[in-house]
């Protein structure tokens, strides 16, 4: 039986993608998740299994912009949710599945690309919201919004 939430890195796609990530150097992550926000943003809209991919690489850049910690870390401050990011270079979360796959710095290019791919493959029409029940489809969106105002800021 395979993993299945509602969160970035709560099922086997996304998982199986932040694997290959990880084994990367940082020139080939940037453009491996490169590769897949691009396929996102070309793809038709009935390739759920893709758009896992995507907000799980999407996922993996806002982590480390300001705000992006709280995407995979419970803070009870308000102020610190809006702030903290994670530094690769720390330590402190290298057993959690994404660290490896961490890109250091994404730059605008990037990040704007996983807005652009993110939108397209959760959009109303898109296979991703058909394949949850109502209350799963709800907190599924609210991860993703969660992801996407992170991005939003960082673009800003």
């Amino acid at each position: 039986m395979g993993a299945w939430g509602q969160a970035a890195f709560q099922n086997d796609l996304a998982l199986d993608i932040l694997e290959e990530i990880s084994e990367l150097d940082s020139a080939a992550k940037a453009e491996k998740i490169r590769e897949v926000l691009t396929e996102g943003l070309e793809s038709a809209p009935d390739n759920a299994p893709l758009a896992h991919e995507v907000i799980a690489a999407a996922t993996l850049l806002a982590i480390v912009l300001p705000g992006g910690l709280a995407l995979v870390i419970e803070l009870p401050d308000a102020d610190e949710r809006l702030s903290a990011s994670i530094d690769p270079d720390d330590q402190q979360y290298a057993n959690d599945e994404w660290f490896p796959a961490l890109l250091r710095s994404p730059g605008v290019d990037l990040i704007e690309l996983a807005l652009r791919s993110v939108n397209h493959v959760t959009a109303v029409d898109s296979d991703w919201r058909s394949v949850w029940g109502d209350r799963d489809r709800e907190l599924a969106l609210e991860e993703v919004g969660k992801v996407i105002a992170v991005l939003e800021r960082a673009v800003r």
